[in-house]
């Protein structure tokens, strides 16, 4: 769901950051580069969110001493792919 979220935000918001420079009166140069900056800066914050989301779901805490997690840990999902390679 955090894939998503990110996904569309990354998609909207760069029209926002747009129409924002339009009310700001920047000079043509510093419009791209205002654009520029927070484009770059919202897509490594989506980064960001995105490693600690996955992070958080694969290190559950506490662990005991097997290593293996005691808390309120949510169960992983996994997609298997299989690939069927048939001889022609």
């Amino acid at each position: 769901m955090v894939s998503l979220t990110i996904t569309a935000l990354n998609s909207i918001v760069p029209f926002g950051f747009k129409k924002m420079v339009l009310y700001e009166k920047y000079s043509f140069a510093d419009e791209v580069n205002v654009t520029l900056a927070r484009t770059v800066i919202l897509k490594l914050v989506s980064l960001v969110v995105l490693v600690y989301t996955i992070y958080d779901s694969v290190n559950c805490s506490p662990k005991d001493e097997c290593n293996v997690g005691t808390g309120d840990c949510s169960e992983l999902r996994v997609r298997k792919r299989f690939s069927v390679s048939q001889p022609l």
